[in-house]
């Protein structure tokens, strides 16, 4: 049942605020969530509610109605829904569909014919079988790192091939990268287009979050680091501190008691970044103005 509570929650694991600027978040018994946080509080409760609702079954039928009914919140006398509910509709009803076409009663049964690894020479690892559902076809593997993760923190994975495990590399990830200098663009324009927050194409997205999980790669490698504790320290920073906005909190900021990089991560950012002795944004303001690609997708 874990297992496939996060298959179909990771599935539609996207920007889920809308480009108008309507943002995803309200409270929820008492607790203010926001984006990716709401979405997950959202789906607990409805498990809790439901515990048959994420099966196959259930996805194979889901109606773009019912995402609207189920990710939506009241506030202030409005109702929000999470951002196109239709294409997570369809996500999911593609994820169900083809489990039922495989024979599959739930996703636990790929982590079984992966047998633990994450690539495999037959074409059977985890990231090889997961391409063939519409969510997790990102070629950069965002998504399919993602539900990876999950599972081996709740002890559902093994995996074999520790050294084919990656970041799940999303806006936030992308963002740091750039800012930090992890990754270096030397084309001006494309510079420019991300401090302009300018469109990019699927390819270019694809281009730059490959170059990207590639040196974060070299960073775990050399580092000898959990691929999951880099994942949890670059996402919580960047929604905390290095925030899409051309003043991120470097330094001398009006520090959020609640915090989850220090509550959750017990790590020290009060009055300052922790990447700030490594961080070429830090010192040098044409790094700290650059964004993540301007791109609407459901890969990440």
């Amino acid at each position: 049942m874990i297992a496939d509570f996060y298959f179909f929650v990771v599935s539609i694991d996207h920007r889920t605020s809308s480009p108008n600027g309507t943002a995803f978040e309200g409270y929820l018994e008492g607790e203010f969530f926001h984006g990716a946080d709401l979405l997950y509080a959202l789906a607990v409760r409805k498990l809790k509610e439901d515990p048959d609702f994420f099966t196959a079954e259930k996805m194979a039928q889901i109606s773009d109605e019912d995402i609207g009914e189920w990710l939506s919140i009241s506030t202030n006398e409005e109702r929000v829904v999470i951002y196109n509910p239709q294409e997570r509709a369809e996500l999911l009803r593609d994820l169900g569909e083809q489990l039922l076409q495989l024979g599959y009663k739930s996703s636990i049964e790929l982590v079984n014919r992966s047998k633990g690894n994450v690539l495999r020479n037959e074409g059977t690892g985890l990231l090889q079988l997961l391409k063939n559902f519409k969510a997790y076809s990102d070629p950069v593997s965002k998504k399919s790192f993602l539900w990876i993760k999950f599972l081996m923190g709740r002890g559902l994975l093994d995996i074999q091939d520790s050294e084919n495990l990656n970041v799940p590399v999303d806006n936030h990830l992308s963002r740091i990268a750039l800012r930090t200098g992890i990754v270096t663009v030397k084309d001006k324009e494309i510079r420019d287009r991300l401090r302009q927050e300018q469109p990019f194409t699927v390819s270019e997205d694809l281009e730059l979050r490959e170059a990207i999980r590639n040196a974060f790669k070299e960073i775990l490698n050399y580092k000898k680091l959990k691929f999951n504790e880099l994942d949890d320290l670059f996402w919580v920073l960047g929604r905390t501190h290095c925030i899409h906005s051309k003043n991120p909190l470097c330094q001398d900021f009006d520090h959020n008691p609640e915090c989850q990089l220090r509550v959750v991560l017990k790590v020290n950012c009060q009055q300052y970044c922790p990447l700030g002795s490594c961080c070429r944004g830090f010192k040098e303001i044409q790094y700290r103005e650059l964004l993540e690609p301007n791109i609407r997708t459901f890969f990440y």
